[in-house]
């Protein structure tokens, strides 16, 4: 049951917020700032949005979402390849993540 709720932690979108925490936590090695996770998340959505707009405008149509994180490279957008499921398990195991929030509103009220 753990583990099936960590790896959905880890693919949904919901889990992004605490993806994102885990990741600058081992980037930093100390806790983040609630304003420092808002401000990777919102750098990543940026960087997302303009390279959706050189792809839209070199294939002349929107881009799928997939050819995007494609263009993005080795970006990780979603914070999902430099977190494990084990991480995301290690971090409420040792208390560096409390809560289990249900949506992406909860994680944000509890970072």
């Amino acid at each position: 049951m753990r583990h099936t709720w960590a790896n959905n932690v880890h693919k949904n979108e919901t889990g992004r917020f605490i993806r994102a925490r885990i990741a600058l936590r081992k980037e930093l090695g100390r806790k983040p700032t609630k304003k420092a996770v808002e401000e990777k998340i919102k750098a990543a959505d940026a960087l997302f949005s303009s390279t959706r707009e050189v792809l839209r405008v070199e294939l002349g149509r929107l881009p799928t979402k997939v050819e995007v994180k494609r263009k993005m490279g080795a970006f990780d957008y979603n914070f999902d390849t430099s977190v494990t499921v084990d991480e995301i398990l290690r971090a409420y195991d040792t208390g560096e993540e409390v809560r289990k929030p249900q949506s992406f509103h909860h994680a944000r009220l509890y970072a």
